[in-house]
């Protein structure tokens, strides 16, 4: 097993999970609080299309059984610690502050079969999974797809679309692709993993796959049949009401949406792309992303609480993370292309070993990092911002490698406040107008609110632009100073 420091630690019952985390709205619903044996908790849906840990009926809360010790937004150990318990012993690791530990990070897309053209990106991910299964490396990828049509319903009605499922073939793992913003938790896949024994990998957000190193640190179960971990790059996890409400703009009622694409590729760039829905009738629907009010992921509506309180964003605990490749000349390409970070030395083997496969070109961590620029500042300035003021307000925060920080100018705070004023404000306003069946209504709900979120974020880029021009004033005046000596030499010659 690992060396992760700290398991002398106290346990923690359920109870105080409960107490601690999901009283405290830092529940992400991921499912490891289920897996440890006798575990007394369930995951389930609220009513806002979240899932939470929940006491199964008639249980005893107040079994010690690491309950803390398994849960990202619970536990002591932070990402660094675990990196170097798991991740420790690859061959040649640099250290990004933003990336996290490294050994190679690549840019590109996938050129052989049909990977990029199936997915939602550059296809690296499904590609990754399939030479896994390939070099007979795993036996089956727990990994998030499409649900059978009416298998399961949300507690407000609709169907449930997407979850956790095994994937052990390639037709499988295919079947799986492309991104979800969508709500899922583990605790069916991870039971799996419990009572059948096989090599597994596993696929997630960052605060999933640090549920899953740390089950592999508690349970030797775990560690010996988790063996990868393949990550994915993370802005924020959504409800089920980001999806429907999605839908509801292209006049999709609640509760009727049957499928959803939330990445259809364009022939434009690959951040133009488009969403496609199903209703229940089978009419098909398709609308440009940035259409939509929901569309802006800085504003965070329908996200969950407990991701204001990640610092996490590239995935730094897993052996090989993927994401969107954002930044020129990738970010052009309609087709897609995705950023990959390798960091052990088993991720490093199937690349290398399958390379021939990719057209894809070395790139910096700094790159990496410029890809998720938005996503990183939000985590790192904002969260330290929001930990600082979390412990001013006396409420819980979980410790983070983020120092507390709250020396931020105002118009920045206001952003901040404003972005996590929207998580709960656009909540209030679909509860209210859900039941009319009236988009228009729910967008004159928010629309006050949103304007004003707007209004200050536009007023945070032009001051980030104008600090960026005065920073850089000296160089500049240096070179209008030359390229007008040189227009003068030339003119004179």
């Amino acid at each position: 097993m690992p060396g992760v420091p700290g398991r002398d630690r106290q346990q923690g019952t359920a109870r105080e999970l409960l107490a601690e985390v999901v009283d405290q709205d830092l529940c992400i619903g991921c499912g490891a609080c289920t897996a440890l044996a006798g575990s007394p908790l369930e995951i389930r849906m609220d009513r806002t299309g979240r899932y939470r840990a929940a006491p199964k009926d008639g249980a005893d809360l107040d079994h010690q059984g690491g309950y803390l010790r398994v849960c990202p937004f619970a536990t002591q150990y932070d990402e660094d610690q675990l990196a170097a318990g798991f991740l420790g012993g690859a061959r040649d690791h640099l250290r990004h502050d933003a990336v996290g530990r490294y050994a190679e990070t690549l840019a590109g897309h996938v050129s052989a079969e049909s990977f990029r053209d199936d997915g939602s990106s550059g296809g690296m991910t499904s590609w990754f999974l399939q030479r896994l299964l390939d070099a007979d490396l795993v036996d089956a990828v727990l990994h998030v797809g499409a649900l059978p049509p009416g298998e399961q319903v949300t507690p407000e009605g609709g169907p449930l679309l997407f979850g956790y499922g095994v994937s052990s073939s390639s037709a499988e793992v295919r079947g799986r692709a492309k991104t979800r913003y969508y709500p899922v938790e583990m605790s069916g896949v991870l039971r799996h993993v419990r009572e059948n024994e096989g090599r597994y990998a596993v696929v997630g957000l960052p605060c999933y796959i640090k549920a899953v190193r740390l089950l592999q640190a508690e349970d030797p179960l775990f560690d010996e049949r988790v063996r990868f971990c393949v990550g994915l790059v993370c802005g924020h996890l959504k409800s089920t009401r980001f999806a429907e409400t999605m839908a509801w703009e292209q006049g999709v009622a609640p509760g009727s949406l049957a499928e959803i694409d939330f990445r259809t590729k364009t022939d434009t760039d690959a951040g133009s792309y488009a969403i496609t829905t199903v209703d229940m009738d089978g009419t098909e629907r398709s609308r440009e992303n940035h259409r939509h009010l929901a569309a802006d992921w800085g504003m965070g509506l329908f996200k969950y609480e407990a991701c204001e309180w990640c610092d996490d964003v590239t995935n730094e605990t897993a052996d090989i993370s993927f994401g969107d490749a954002w930044i020129a000349p990738y970010a052009q390409d309609p087709q897609g292309a995705n950023v990959a970070v390798i960091r052990s030395d088993g991720a490093r083997q199937i690349v290398d070993r399958y390379r021939k496969d990719l057209d894809a070109t070395q790139i910096s961590a700094d790159d990496v990092a410029r890809s998720q620029e938005a996503g990183l500042r939000h985590r790192r300035e904002g969260l330290a911002y929001r930990l600082q003021r979390g412990r001013a307000g006396r409420r819980r925060v979980p410790v983070k490698r983020v120092r507390p920080d709250g020396a931020l100018p105002t118009w920045r705070a206001e952003v901040y406040d404003m972005r996590e004023a929207l998580i709960s404000e656009a909540d209030r306003a679909f509860d209210h107008t859900r039941a009319t069946g009236e988009f228009g209504r729910f967008r004159d709900a928010v629309r006050p609110t949103v304007w004003a979120y707007q209004r200050l974020y536009e007023r945070s880029v032009q001051k980030r632009v104008a600090g960026a021009l005065q920073r850089h004033a000296p160089w500049l005046r240096s070179a209008v100073r030359s390229a007008m000596r040189r227009v003068r030499a030339r003119r004179g010659g």
